[in-house]
């Protein structure tokens, strides 16, 4: 046996997967542990040191994936409760590599940071949605945050220096005859002002997804839908 090859090959593994959730729709899960990976016959597995572990990685990936495409309108919360189903499918990859699985473990199987958020904010909608006391209490909420932030006053503008007025000139002689008046001219009418232009509004509220009504506001998540 080469004394360079191993028994076995510690793989330490942090993958990111795409998944169709059937209620919240495209998320991403995250798979992190630590699996043995360990060659069927080391005295004639070609590999060893990085080149064997990164083949059990790719493995490891693989059978990840493998798993995750089986699986058919299943809730990422059942998916997170069953690792035995990824240790069968990485097993599996590790086999066809010549290797099989000595050990794993699983340190986390959840959505990743970004898809925790947009599930956490469908749920709050589909909860609003369902109790409509307190969609609208939300609604007053934001429509009220909304009008405390509009009536905010304009920051100063800083007040101008007072004129320095020049010496006056010496009054010149009289005249024998006075001076021609200057023909009088009206004062030049003020300029209208011109109408605010109304506000552009979403089609489909950007925090939800629900349809616009031509309101400013979701009705919903009660949402702002006035295009920033």
């Amino acid at each position: 046996m080469d004394p360079n090859h191993t028994a076995t090959f510690e793989v330490v593994f942090s993958e990111t997967i795409p998944y169709f959730d059937p209620e919240f729709g495209s998320v991403e899960m995250k798979f992190e542990g630590k699996a043995m990976a360990v060659p069927k016959d080391p005295s004639s597995f070609p590999f060893s040191g990085e080149q064997a572990t990164d083949m059990a990685k790719r493995n490891i990936t693989l059978g990840l994936q493998q798993a995750m495409i089986s699986v058919h309108n299943e809730s990422y919360k059942v998916i997170s409760s069953r690792p035995g189903m990824f240790v069968q499918a990485i097993d599996a990859k590790l086999n066809e590599a010549s290797m099989t699985l000595g050990a794993i473990s699983f340190d986390s199987i959840a959505p990743t940071e970004d898809s925790q958020k947009h599930i956490d904010s469908m749920e709050k909608a589909k909860s609003l949605a369902s109790d409509p006391a307190a969609m609208n209490a939300a609604l007053q909420d934001s429509t009220a945050k909304a009008q405390v932030s509009s009536a905010a006053p304009a920051a100063a503008a800083p007040a101008a220096a007072p004129a320095v007025s020049a010496p006056a000139a010496p009054a010149p002689a009289a005249a024998t005859s006075a001076p021609a008046m200057a023909p009088a001219t009206a004062p030049a009418a003020p300029a209208s002002a011109a109408p605010a232009a109304a506000p552009v509004l979403c089609k489909f509220c950007p925090a939800c997804g629900h349809p616009a009504s031509g309101t400013k506001f979701c009705t919903n998540c009660g949402k702002s839908l006035v295009r920033g």
